[in-house]
């Protein structure tokens, strides 16, 4: 395991603003402003790509928001851009005097600096084909069917927990949801079974959501 600092400095990347990053691969631990994530997405030029947190928000209900009344106007509905989803929440909140504590995920998001999002459902689906060790193969996501992972996904879904474990986070496992809401506000939740393997996605009311669920962030450096 490779551990690089992501520091803010002034030198650009492609004439990017952030700070610049050379050589990185996927599984490296990159820490910027004080928060690791662990590297699953990055392009040819090993400069650019996409981190996951390797600490997770858990450990309460409601962890989505306090009371379903309060997505009643809201509109996060992308399933591509958690970012976009992240946003609109902030500005919600923000346009109406709410307080973001109502939004708890949303609010330890906010908490860990600039540039960090709660992913959309299929940003977090990409996560969880390179924690499954599927990166060259397209899984079917179907919403009423479940995959299940064979032999040779199980050691690369130890290696990359143990690859969070030792720098300091949490494993990756059951009931990680996504920003992204439906039409009818259900929230898209990732639950995993690791006793026989099958995998999958499910709508779940936000005060469903219970207190062994958690909110992963992600950055784009």
């Amino acid at each position: 395991m490779r551990v690089l600092l992501f520091i803010a400095i002034s030198i650009v990347c492609n004439l990017s603003m952030l700070a610049q990053v050379t050589d990185v691969e996927k599984g490296d631990i990159l820490t910027i402003n004080g928060v690791k994530g662990i590297v699953f997405i990055v392009d040819d030029s090993g400069c650019h790509g996409t981190m996951m947190s390797i600490k997770a928000f858990r450990g309460m209900k409601n962890l989505f928001c306090s009371k379903a009344s309060l997505l009643k106007d809201l509109s996060m509905t992308s399933t591509l851009d958690g970012k976009a989803n992240t946003e609109e929440l902030f500005s919600y909140v923000s346009s109406r005097n709410i307080n973001l504590a109502e939004f708890p995920v949303f609010n330890w998001c906010k908490s860990l600096g600039d540039g960090w999002y709660i992913p959309s459902v299929e940003q977090l689906k990409t996560f969880v084909n390179y924690w499954l060790g599927n990166d060259d193969l397209e899984v079917d996501w179907g919403d009423e069917d479940s995959s299940q992972s064979d032999d040779s996904s199980v050691p690369h879904t130890k290696r990359i927990n143990d690859i969070m474990m030792e720098a300091g986070g949490i494993p990756f496992l059951n009931g990680v949801f996504s920003s992204t809401i439906s039409k009818n506000k259900k929230v898209s939740v990732f639950e995993y079974n690791k006793i026989d393997g099958t995998w999958g996605f499910s709508d779940v009311s936000p005060n469903k959501i219970d207190k062994y669920s958690v909110g992963r962030a992600f950055y784009d450096f």
